[in-house]
C-alpha cells in the first residue's frame, strides 16, 4: 500500500472519529414542558409544590442558555462553553445564574450553579438525559449546601422531573 493511499484512510478514520464526537453530545436545545404527573416537582415532594414548570434551552457557539420557569417565577443560567479558567472559591466566582458544564456527552448533560436559597449558598446540580426518541427530558436536580455550614446531611434528597419538548 502506497504512503498516500493510507494517509487517506487515516484522515478518513479521523474525520470519522470526530463526527462520533459531535454526535455523542445529545441537542438538548428547545422548549420542555413538565409533565406534572410524573415529576417529583408537581407530586408534593418539594416545597413547594411547582405545578407548572417549563425549560427553555438554546446554544450558541459560546453559551449554553437553560431558562427556567415554575409558576411563573423565571430563573436564568449560562453555562459557557469554553473553559473559563481554574474554578475560584464560592463568594468570589461571580454572578449567581453562571454555571459550569461538569459532563456533557453520550445522553447525559450534567451542570452545576451556585444559587441564594433561604439566606444559604447552594450549589444546584441538574443532570438531564433524553429519550431514545428525543421526545422527553428526565431531570435529576441534588442541592448541595456549601462551605461555611454546619448540616448533618449537606445534600438534599435527589428531585427527578420529566419534561416533554413542545418546541425543538
Amino acid at each position: 500500500m502506497t504512503m498516500s493511499r493510507q494517509l487517506r484512510r487515516l484522515a478518513v478514520v479521523a474525520l470519522a472519529l470526530g463526527s462520533t464526537q459531535v454526535l455523542a453530545a445529545p441537542d438538548f436545545a428547545g422548549t420542555w414542558k413538565m409533565d406534572a404527573a410524573r415529576s417529583d416537582s408537581a407530586s408534593g415532594a418539594t416545597d413547594p409544590t411547582i405545578r407548572d414548570g417549563m425549560q427553555i434551552i438554546t446554544r450558541s457557539d459560546d453559551e449554553l442558555r437553560v431558562e427556567t420557569i415554575r409558576d411563573g417565577n423565571r430563573h436564568v443560567a449560562r453555562f459557557p462553553l469554553a473553559n473559563p479558567g481554574p474554578p475560584t472559591p464560592v463568594g468570589t466566582s461571580g454572578d449567581v445564574g453562571v454555571g459550569i458544564l461538569d459532563r456533557w456527552s453520550d445522553s447525559e448533560l450534567v451542570t452545576s450553579t451556585l444559587m441564594q436559597i433561604n439566606g444559604k449558598t447552594m450549589t444546584v446540580v441538574e443532570s438531564r438525559r433524553l429519550s431514545a426518541d428525543g421526545r422527553e427530558m428526565t431531570v435529576v436536580t441534588t442541592l448541595r449546601i456549601e462551605h461555611g455550614y454546619i448540616d448533618s446531611n449537606p445534600q438534599s434528597k435527589p428531585i427527578t422531573d420529566v419534561y416533554v419538548r413542545v418546541a425543538p
